[in-house]
């Protein structure tokens, strides 16, 4: 007798929606894989209010920059400035100038008016879509979530006295029925890998698989990561 499969779903934790928004990051070849796993996603309610708790902040950051550069351009020496290659620069320049404060600006606009965010409306879209699982937290979540963080167990924020890991965990644990892949970067899940693997086994009698690669939760529900995805990950 053939032994089953094992089926696995997906948790994308926060701070990878977040790098979204860093400058190495191909925001639509990350996007394009994420929707790939769709059928097997789940996704915290959670993880999309903390996302907006911080786009405002890294949209800001992002238009400083834009900003800093503007202001960091450089007229030519005075004893350059009846050369033509002066002349050249300073018409490139202003047009680079003018440029970055016009990006500035088009990102401040994206603070206020989300649908002019493309990453915001990815995944927006994502969140939206019926097949992707999208599970609210309630009370009995809360309290369990709290009773971990005051006896100390992981996953956890080290730096407040926020729940949120500790809320998403118990959601993933309540609605476990298959192995699960955890895709994130926060050094929580690191930290205490061995702790969670345990208590994900015993809670859910499965398999507990941490990564911070989305080719890996490609490949943990046996689909082709695309050559793009693994150029950006640092594997072709």
């Amino acid at each position: 007798m053939d032994t089953p499969k094992r089926m696995t779903k997906v948790f994308i934790d926060t701070n990878l929606f977040l790098g979204l928004y860093d400058a190495g990051e191909d925001f639509k070849t990350v996007m394009g894989e994420i929707e790939r796993l769709k059928p097997d996603l789940i996704l915290p309610e959670t993880v999309l209010d903390e996302f907006l708790r911080n786009r405002d902040r890294l949209l800001g950051h992002h238009a400083r920059e834009l900003r800093r550069a503007a202001s960091a351009v450089q007229d030519p020496p005075s004893f350059l400035e009846s050369s033509p290659e002066a002349a050249v620069y300073e018409e490139a320049s202003e047009g680079y100038v003018h440029a970055l404060l016009a990006l500035a600006q088009k990102v401040e606009a994206m603070i206020t008016e989300k649908r002019d965010d493309p990453v915001w409306v990815a995944i927006e879209h994502l969140a939206t879509d019926p097949e992707v699982r999208v599970i609210r937290w309630t009370g009995e979540h809360l309290g369990r979530a709290q009773s971990r963080k005051l006896v100390g167990n992981p996953p956890k924020n080290e730096r407040g006295q926020t729940v949120g890991d500790e809320v998403i965990w118990e959601i993933l644990l309540d609605e476990a029925k298959d192995d699960l892949i955890v895709i994130t970067r926060d050094q929580t899940y690191r930290n205490h890998l061995s702790f969670l693997i345990h208590e994900f086994k015993q809670r859910t009698a499965h398999r507990l698989i941490v990564d911070d690669r989305i080719s890996a939760a490609l490949r943990a529900t046996d689909r082709e990561p695309s050559g793009a995805l693994l150029m950006l990950e640092g594997e072709g």
